[in-house]
């Protein structure tokens, strides 16, 4: 291919691309309108640019059947590709949820799917337009489609993130069993996002759920392999299931990882200490104070581990430090017990 050659083919790819673009994308904006008339003829500009584009051909059919011109609207019609008629019907969704018009832009997007179920950009519109109607699941639903269909789907993505944000504030309010099925939409259409899981996984342990928290950990961290937060909360749950021995192995993984997080060695020197390797237990506890003297449950951690070693001088220090730090009830308890315990020995 000459160069001459190769400059007049990018000439005419250009003019395509942009000149019927418009002329296309002015159509579209007055077939919203009402104006099928002018709608026509932009379309039919584009045409003349782009004969064979099926979704003008298709807002043309449209335009058509406006004007009382059915059997011309239907020959148009009949060579354009089911896809190519769903991507029309998604452009004039898309100029009416911009001029606020979600209703009618979601009859748009549902013909879109009907037309083509294989579609990501009618899913995407559809489950946009879902979402401000305040249908959410059917939205989470859409979106995940969408995104099954093109992972690269950044409205459904966004979509997904909305969901996210949205149990985060209802996590902030204590609402949990609403945060759950918010971060479960979001989950529906990004499966794999670890933060969406460790939050779901944060609200089900907040109610109670432990085996449901404990699914959504293992797979925040087979999502996220290198993830501190996400060892130290399985370690965490894997406690209260009382499940010690599993949970030394995550707890171990979060302090390799991310030996600056102060919660991992917390963990893991609580799981070290029920299982009775006391003297590991202390250094991990040590080295959380090491990383923050100011941790009350670093403190009453460490408290915990030198009064299970029988050294209840150091203990009732220890855990003292702590209640002055946060006077939990627990601990002042664990405090006076102590004391009576040590007053007795002395």
């Amino acid at each position: 291919m000459s160069a001459d050659t190769t400059v007049e083919h990018w000439r005419r790819r250009i003019r395509q691309d942009t000149e019927a673009g418009y002329h296309y994308a002015m159509g579209n904006a007055l077939l919203v309108q009402g104006d099928r008339v002018a709608a026509e003829a932009c379309f039919r500009r584009a045409l003349d640019i782009r004969p064979e584009h099926g979704p003008t051909l298709a807002n043309l059919a449209e335009a058509l059947d406006g004007q009382d011109r059915a059997s011309d609207a239907a020959e148009l019609r009949r060579p354009v590709a089911a896809a190519d008629r769903a991507l029309g019907w998604c452009d004039i969704g898309d100029v009416l949820m911009l001029r606020g018009k979600t209703a009618e832009a979601l009859e748009r997007y549902q013909r879109a799917v009907d037309a083509s179920s294989d579609c990501a950009q009618a899913y995407r519109g559809l489950g946009d337009a879902l979402l401000l109607c305040g249908r959410h699941d059917e939205s989470a639903q859409a979106h995940a489609r969408a995104v099954r269909l093109d992972p690269d789907c950044l409205h459904a993505g966004h979509a997904a993130r909305e969901h996210f944000k949205s149990g985060d504030l209802l996590v902030g309010q204590g609402r949990h069993e609403e945060a759950i099925r918010a971060y479960g939409r979001g989950l529906s259409i990004k499966p794999d996002y670890a933060h969406g899981l460790r939050m779901r996984a944060a609200s089900l342990l907040a109610l109670g759920r432990l085996q449901e928290a404990h699914a959504d950990c293992r797979r925040a961290v087979e999502a996220e392999p290198d993830s501190g937060p996400g060892y130290v909360q399985l370690c965490s749950v894997l406690q209260q299931l009382k499940e010690y021995e599993g949970s030394i192995a995550p707890g171990q993984r979060a302090v390799i990882i991310d030996a600056g997080r102060i919660e991992a060695h917390i963990h893991l020197g609580g799981s070290l200490m029920v299982l009775g390797h006391l003297d590991r237990a202390e250094e991990s506890q040590r080295e959380a104070i090491a990383l923050n003297g100011n941790s009350a449950e670093a403190r009453a951690s460490l408290a915990y581990v030198l009064w299970r070693k029988a050294r209840i001088q150091d203990a009732v220090k220890e855990i003292k430090q702590a209640i002055a730090l946060r006077p939990e009830p627990k601990w002042i308890g664990f405090f006076n017990e102590w004391s009576q315990e040590l007053a007795k020995k002395e």
